[in-house]
């Protein structure tokens, strides 16, 4: 329905279309108008709605009770907005969906093949920050190091040796090895 906007279909558009056409002698500013308008207005009420979705989302207690995974939330809610917006937007402008999705399919295919490895910590660290094995402040030991979880961040968990040494640890690492959580008997809390 809003790719048909035009200077032909919508009156109101119609409407402004035929008034910058009235004053332009070469008689181009009303389509190039009909043209630009459709695709910023699409572009803008997806957005807008968008983000009240994203505000609303953010204020349930399951994700407003941990600010690593309200981040993660925010930050993919924004992007799902930003693509959508724009691929609603050019779908107004009239390109073919069918291309867009051919051509979003390519890219994802390429982008998973020269980014696995990046790709399988992101969905690690997305399982972490949602199951949440392991707490900012428990003492883990993955893998042959230990220490005190400082952050959980998409890619990477960051530990703080007792020696006082960062412990840049993989999501892959933390998520498919075995996580002693808690001091080991005999040492102190």
């Amino acid at each position: 329905m809003l790719a048909t906007l035009s200077c032909d279909t919508s009156t109101s558009f119609s409407d402004l279309c035929h008034a910058i056409d009235k004053n332009d002698p070469t008689h181009l500013a009303g389509p190039i108008a009909a043209h630009l308008l459709a695709p910023l207005i699409v572009f803008i009420v997806i957005v807008a709605a968008g983000r009240l979705f994203r505000h609303v989302l953010e204020r349930t207690p399951a994700i407003n009770r941990d600010v690593q995974v309200r981040t993660l939330v925010h930050n993919v809610v924004t992007a799902t907005i930003y693509i959508l917006a724009l691929l609603a937007a050019l779908v107004a402008a009239g390109l073919s969906i069918s291309l867009l999705l051919t051509f979003g399919g390519l890219a994802s295919l390429a982008v998973g093949l020269a980014f696995q490895d990046v790709m399988r910590n992101l969905l690690a660290g997305i399982f972490l920050l949602v199951e949440q094995p392991f707490k900012i402040g428990d003492f883990i030991c993955v893998d042959g190091q230990s220490g005190c979880v400082e952050t959980v961040q998409l890619r990477t968990t960051t530990l703080k040796t007792e020696e006082g040494r960062l412990a840049i640890l993989p999501n892959l690492t933390c998520f498919n090895n075995t996580v002693l959580n808690g001091r080991p008997p005999g040492e102190g809390a």
